[in-house]
Formats: C-alpha cells, structure tokens, sequence
C-alpha cells in the first residue's frame, strides 16, 4: 500500500514526485545490516566483491545522484559495522567511481582459429613433445591460433577385462 508517495517494491522503493517516478533502495525494518565479517576467512577478493556488488546495486536502481550518494553513505556504515576498515571501503568506491566513468571501449578481434592436435601417448616424452609444440605456436602464431593437444592410448581397459560372461 502507498505510504507518503512511496512503494515499496521488492528492494525497490519507488516515490511518486509530480509526474515522475524516483526509485531507491528498500530494505525492510527487519534488515539486520549483516554481511560477512572483515575477519572471516575467505579471500580479499571475495569481500571487495561484496562492496563492488551492493555499490552496482545501489547505482542501478537509484534514479538521481543525491540517492545513491545517500545509499554509499549507509553502505560505508554498514561495512564499518561489519569490520570492515574505513580505507578499504574508500578504495573500494574509488575503483568503482573510476570503472563507471570510464567509457567501455570494444575491441574487435579475429576470432583464434582453434587447432586441435591429437598424437598417441608415449609417456613422459609426450609431455615434452606438447611443451615444445605450444612453445612454437605461441612463438610463429603468436594471437591467431588456439591450439590443443589431446593424447590419445591404443589401448583400452576394456581390451584387458571381460566385464560381460561369455554367452554358451
């Protein structure tokens, strides 16, 4: 039900100003603000990934800047009650502030032809063998092949066991 202009909507709160629609992020009276710890263990990575991922949240579903400045704002507060060092957060911010203002560039390629080799297993030398041929196609086809060698064995389990009783 409409309070007050707004709505909430799953994790969106949409407000009704004039003849626009403003949306923001909603979270419930019940949101505890319980993310992982700073101090658990799992990679560095994982925890920027975090940030970086309620930022592009918060950046995605604001409508106007003064929104989403409101939102890093409770998300610094939020990380910081969750041990997460100020700086780290700062720098987390930054990075995403930078991603956003740098414009994608594409880049067409040639697609790699793909080369797929497939030579008999000899042993230890078959690794050598594969060595030296991905050494010489990234040498002299350096970027416009992708090349694969795939060992294969005359022999088969199968050929050594009968898994079948013969038929009388």
């Amino acid at each position: 039900i409409e309070k007050e202009n707004s709505l909430a909507f799953l994790d969106i709160l949409i407000s009704r100003e004039g003849d626009n629609f403003l949306t923001s992020l909603y979270r419930k009276p019940t949101f505890s603000g319980l993310y992982s710890n700073f101090s658990s263990f799992m990679p560095i990575d994982y925890k920027k990934g975090l940030v970086y991922t309620l930022l592009s949240r918060g950046f995605s579903l604001c409508t106007d800047w003064s929104k989403f400045r409101s939102e890093v704002l409770v998300l610094k507060s939020i990380m910081g009650k969750n041990g997460y060092p100020r700086h780290f957060v700062d720098k987390c911010i930054k990075v995403f502030f930078d991603k956003m203002s740098t414009p994608n560039q594409i880049v067409l390629t040639v697609p790699k032809k793909e080369l797929r080799i497939c030579l008999p297993f000899m042993g230890i030398d078959s690794f050598k063998i594969r060595k030296d041929l991905l050494k010489f196609a990234k040498d002299y086809l350096p970027g416009s092949c992708k090349l694969q060698i795939i060992f294969s064995s005359q022999n088969r389990l199968g050929d050594y066991f009968r898994f079948k009783d013969k038929i009388p």
